[in-house]
């Protein structure tokens, strides 16, 4: 994890536009580590991101992130004009909560 290898980010999705992170664990006030980490990746020093990074915690308490979760989360960031800063809780409180 450290130090975070943001030139190896930056160059694996260098031309995708809409990026989505599935963290499987999360810092309570600050959202899911993963994301934060790719997001500041990506934030240049004039301010404006450079990328659209969509957040989604999955898979806690042992939960499986199934295949069709990860189709709901593809949908939802098809649909989403911009992502949200606060992450996407995923099948926390109910099979369909996307």
């Amino acid at each position: 994890f450290r130090p975070f290898p943001t030139e190896l980010i930056r160059d694996a999705v260098r031309d995708i536009p809409l990026i989505a992170v599935l963290d499987r664990s999360c810092s309570y006030g600050y959202g899911g580590i993963w994301a934060q980490e790719i997001r500041s990746a990506f934030y240049p020093m004039d301010g404006k991101q450079s990328k659209k990074i969509y957040g989604f915690i999955a898979g806690l308490g042992g939960r499986e992130v199934l295949p069709e979760t990860l189709e709901k989360i593809y949908h939802y960031v098809l649909k989403q004009p911009e992502p949200q800063f606060d992450p996407v809780w995923v099948d926390v409180h109910s099979v369909d909560s996307l």
